[in-house]
């Protein structure tokens, strides 16, 4: 199994685009614990050599709880992972082009000394 796990925002929200903190520190215990390997992205599309079961980790839009959250948890297990930001609203929210998204919540995004 080869696989890219995609992550946007790592809230308590319940929003189609979040995910709830305890249950991503759950999943990359598992992935821990588990034969997968967690690999760059770029490893995992032109990698060669790769291990039979390995996931990329990848967060859209670059949320600040992405640095708050997964950068900790990511750091504990040396897991690499890619992040994708929206270069005109670095420092802003989620609230793309001003407005608010029915049941998605708006959030703050990382700033650039964050990123």
């Amino acid at each position: 199994m080869r696989a890219i796990l995609t992550y946007h925002s790592l809230d308590d929200s319940g929003s189609v685009i979040s995910i709830a903190p305890q249950v991503f520190r759950a999943q990359m215990a598992w992935l821990a614990s588990s034969e997968v390997r967690v690999v760059p992205l770029q490893d995992l599309v032109f990698g060669e050599d790769l291990p039979a079961q390995a996931v990329a980790l990848t967060f859209d839009d670059g949320f600040a709880n992405v640095a708050e959250v997964a950068a900790p948890v990511l750091a504990e297990h040396g897991f690499p992972a890619t992040l994708f930001v929206v270069t005109d609203h670095v420092g802003r929210t989620n609230a793309w082009g001003g407005l608010d998204a029915p049941g998605i919540p708006t959030l703050p995004l990382l700033d650039w000394d964050a990123l």
